[in-house]
């Protein structure tokens, strides 16, 4: 049944919307995380074989190794699942909250999206300049890793972080107020149903 409106203002849920980005800050380790996929595949020493049906099937190296020698493709892959874990310690979570309507509809106008600017149109959905907004992102920040931002800390967010999450941010920002809620299908229900084995699809 619907709430009446004062039932709703006694609401602790009710403010305007808010969503959670992760940052890792960790990217000096990408480039060791490559290089150990790279290393990895290289040691599993892959081919593939044709069939009589035409397709093309991979095939693990077989060939003999010394006793007690250990599988580099393992020990690259165990390295590479500890630089992972390293990478979730230095990651943090990001809260940003939308403005009021109004108040966004004001900034948009008097930073309106540049004509025949990409990305304007992908990141900002045609809404907004995209460098403006990323310049005024911390306005938008309510907590990182759980904590009300304290002065300079979203500037080490920004300085560290991927440029293509800071972004994703923007993205998030935009959507924050440009994308309709959509509160979707009971998530309970629906994982119930492949519990159970029931979801057709």
């Amino acid at each position: 049944m619907a709430k009446s409106i004062a039932e709703l203002r006694q609401s602790p849920h009710v403010g305007r919307t808010e969503v959670t980005y992760p940052i890792c800050v960790a990217g000096k380790l990408v480039a060791r995380l490559q290089e150990l996929d790279r290393l990895m595949l290289e040691a599993q020493a892959v081919h593939e074989i044709n069939t009589p049906d035409g397709d093309r099937i991979p095939v693990e190296d077989k060939r003999p190794r010394r006793a007690g020698s250990k599988n580099p493709a393992v020990q690259y892959a165990k390295e590479a699942d500890k630089i992972r874990d390293q990478m979730l310690e230095d990651t943090t979570d990001v809260v940003l909250r939308a403005k009021e309507l109004t108040e966004w509809r004001a900034w948009c106008e008097a930073n309106p999206a540049r004509e025949d600017n990409l990305r304007d149109l992908r990141v900002g959905q045609g809404v907004c300049d995209v460098d403006k907004l990323v310049e005024t992102l911390d306005e938008y920040v309510v907590t990182i890793g759980g904590q009300p931002p304290q002065p300079g800390d979203w500037d080490f967010i920004r300085s560290n972080a991927a440029p293509a999450d800071i972004t994703g941010v923007a993205v998030a920002v935009v959507g924050l107020h440009e994308v309709v809620v959509d509160l979707g299908k009971s998530r309970a229900g629906w994982l119930a149903k492949r519990v159970n084995g029931t979801d057709s699809k």
